[in-house]
């Protein structure tokens, strides 16, 4: 779709086609142009024309741009990471991981635990819970290994205070989470044994 327009110039400025060659123009145009068989491809006139076409390319419209846009808005409501999904390109890796252990720390992990307590009120169960197990995925067991590491850190470096008599036994296990009501002021003394001490 188009309009071919008359741009012939002379020195007092635009000349009109003459009566009857706009038709004829017209005439061979619908008759020998075309991209049909035994049609013309190129229009050949001696007349200065200028084709103006009146449609415009489908990228102008942005219409990926305003559904890419929608689906964000879509996925934030839903406190989905956006970067998960399959149309977004550029992702790496290391992202999609950061991503998904967002996905389970900030969405599906909140959610299912409050899923669970109100299971637990409708069917009346008293002295237990429902809880979801989530030990097969991925992310979780990459989280626990590390915290296994860093205790394994934190006991290596509270070590040196323990055998040193800055801290108490029972100090120790507090650090380490392992018993939270431990009292007492037991130390360790250099031949390796435990040593109860007043106070």
């Amino acid at each position: 779709m188009g309009i071919l327009s008359n741009r012939s110039h002379d020195v007092s400025g635009p000349v009109p086609l003459v009566p009857g060659e706009k038709d004829n123009i017209y005439k061979a145009y619908n008759d020998e142009y075309g991209i049909r068989e035994k049609k013309e491809k190129i229009l050949i006139t001696e007349s200065d024309l200028l084709w103006q076409p009146m449609t415009f390319n489908v990228k102008d419209l942005m219409l990926i741009e305003g559904i890419k846009q929608n689906i964000e808005r879509i996925a934030d409501a839903y406190n989905y990471p956006f970067h998960l999904l399959a149309n977004e390109r550029g992702t790496t890796f290391n992202n999609v991981s950061g991503f998904e252990k967002y996905l389970y720390q900030d969405n599906i992990i909140p959610c299912s635990k409050i899923y669970a307590e109100k299971l637990t009120r409708f069917f009346g169960i008293k002295d237990a819970f429902i809880s979801l197990d989530f030990s097969d995925v991925e992310y979780l067991k990459e989280a626990e290994k590390e915290q296994a590491e860093a205790k394994h850190r934190l006991a290596q470096a509270l070590d040196i205070p323990f055998k040193s008599g800055i801290i108490t036994k029972e100090e120790y296990r507090k650090f380490l989470d392992l018993d939270e009501t431990a009292t007492g002021n037991t130390y360790y003394n250099e031949n390796g044994n435990e040593q109860q001490t007043a106070g």
